[in-house]
């Protein structure tokens, strides 16, 4: 049986460790919002908030250590 978006999101925080408060703020949306997403209590997001749910699935929310010394080096 396919899963869905939130399901797989579900499944993709737990296996990597990733807070689901962290995957709230990387989306832009209410961590309240984003909880009951998760839990299929809301059917969807906004639009630009599914396109980073892919953006994060794809690893776009991982820093490679340039961009974490140069924030470093910026403060």
């Amino acid at each position: 049986m396919a899963k869905t978006l939130n399901e797989i999101v579900v499944m993709y925080l737990k296996a990597n460790g990733i807070k689901s408060k962290h995957f709230s703020s990387f989306i832009g949306t209410d961590y309240s919002i984003c909880i009951r997403w998760l839990k299929g209590n809301i059917k969807t997001l906004y639009p630009s908030q599914i396109e980073k749910v892919h953006l994060f699935l794809n690893g776009a929310w991982i820093k490679n250590v340039s961009d974490v010394y140069e924030e470093e080096k910026n403060e």
